[in-house]
C-alpha cells in the first residue's frame, strides 16, 4: 500500500474589513499531497498586486484559455514530481476578490491501483498571464 494521500481544502476568505487587510491576507488556499510532498496554492493580497480586473458582463474573456494553460503548464512542469503522469482536469475562471479573477487549472494524478486516492493540485494564473507560484514542501511524517 502506498503512502499516497490527498487532502483537498478550498477556502475562500474575504479578508475581513478593508482596514484589517495586510499583504499577507489570504483570499484562497488549496492543498494537495503527493509522494511525500505538500503542494500549496495560496492566493494572498500581495500575489494579486497589480493584477488586472475583469467585468464578467463583458463580452470578452480576460485572457485566452491557451495562455492560461501555457502559464500553468510551465509552473507545473517545474514543480510537480513526474509531471508526465499528471493530466489537466479542468480550467475555469474564479473570482477571488472584488473584480479580480484568476484562471484555475486543476491537474490530477491517477494512481495505477484503483484503491488509492486521486491527487489534485490547482495552479492559479492571473489574467495578465502570471502564474501564482506553487509552493512545494516536504510532507512531515
Amino acid at each position: 500500500m502506498s503512502s499516497l494521500a490527498t487532502i483537498l481544502i478550498v477556502t475562500c476568505l474575504n479578508g475581513g474589513p478593508q482596514n484589517q487587510e495586510t499583504s499577507k491576507t489570504v483570499y484562497l488556499e488549496h492543498y494537495g499531497f503527493f509522494n511525500k510532498k505538500r503542494y500549496a496554492s495560496v492566493i494572498t493580497k500581495e500575489s494579486l498586486k497589480g493584477a488586472p480586473s475583469w467585468d464578467p458582463s463583458s463580452d470578452r474573456l480576460p485572457i485566452r484559455p491557451d495562455k492560461l494553460i501555457e502559464s500553468a503548464d510551465k509552473e507545473a512542469k517545474g514543480k510537480l514530481q513526474h509531471f508526465e503522469s499528471w493530466e489537466r482536469q479542468q480550467l475555469r475562471l474564479v473570482n477571488v476578490h472584488g473584480s479580480i479573477w484568476l484562471g484555475e487549472i486543476e491537474y490530477i494524478n491517477r494512481p495505477k491501483h484503483s484503491d488509492l486516492v486521486i491527487t489534485r493540485v490547482r495552479i492559479y494564473v492571473r489574467c495578465d498571464g502570471a502564474a501564482i507560484p506553487l509552493q512545494v514542501e516536504d510532507q512531515q511524517p
